[in-house]
């Protein structure tokens, strides 16, 4: 008889082992294991105007209708940007500024000139418009050599050059 009370004790054991096991796995527990969390925010694409600072001015107008043009780009974000200016590549870090000097042969009627301008793997895709002053244009074509330097606009674009230019920092 021992043995049978035995047998039956084990019986009962599993059975009530087998029934918890199901009613755990069955009793939605899947919440003890899990976590929320959320976030919130807003996206803001930046623009180029947010990333660089970008001047283009006429330096001279001479004969043949020939054109000398200044585009200096300044890096103004804090992070390093790739930029490629019609055929240069270079790239600037925070505060860096690249200038470049073109001698641009357009149409003696040409309103414009255009370089096009690409940074971050075509994020920026822009042209920059260089608009020319016909009347110079023309008076340049007419009177030979002579050189016509249009007015000036408060930057010194006689001293820009074909370089990069590192910010100064202070190191005191």
């Amino acid at each position: 008889m021992v043995t049978k009370t035995r047998i039956v004790k084990f019986i009962c054991t599993m059975t009530v082992l087998y029934l918890f096991a199901v009613s755990i796995s069955t009793a939605d527990t899947f919440a003890w294991f899990t976590s929320e969390s959320n976030a919130h925010g807003t996206m803001v694409n930046a623009t180029t105007n947010d990333l660089l600072s970008i001047q283009a001015d006429v330096i001279s107008y001479k004969s043949n209708c020939e054109v000398k043009v200044a585009v200096t780009i300044q890096n103004t974000s804090k992070i390093a940007i790739p930029i490629r200016l019609a055929n240069y590549q270079e790239s600037l870090s925070p505060g860096e500024t690249y200038s470049k000097e073109f001698q641009e042969k357009p149409s003696c009627v040409a309103a414009e000139i255009q370089y096009p301008l690409q940074g971050f793997t075509n994020y920026i895709n822009e042209t920059i418009h260089i608009p020319l002053d016909q009347k110079k244009l023309e008076e340049a074509s007419r009177n030979g050599h002579e050189k016509i330097k249009p007015e000036s606009t408060g930057t010194k674009n006689n001293e820009i050059t074909d370089e990069v230019q590192n910010p100064t920092k202070d190191m005191g």
